[in-house]
């Protein structure tokens, strides 16, 4: 179950397994009110981590696109 605050931002993005299979999600968020035009950046951000940690589980996107 989901929940939606006016007031809260986040960026989310999921972790893959070897097999490509979603294993796990790192989210950043926080108040809207100290967004700025880096929020982009922060979501960005969240999925190069999302991505370098399902690369050192052995995922490889290239096989999966």
């Amino acid at each position: 179950r989901g929940e939606r605050q006016d007031y809260v931002i986040g960026a989310a993005a999921p972790v893959r397994d070897h097999t490509g299979k979603v294993i796990a999600a790192i989210s950043s968020a926080g108040p809207s009110i100290r967004a700025t035009d880096d929020l982009l950046a922060v979501g960005e951000t969240v999925k190069e981590v999302a991505d370098e940690m399902s690369r050192s589980l052995g995922y490889l996107a290239q096989l999966y696109e």
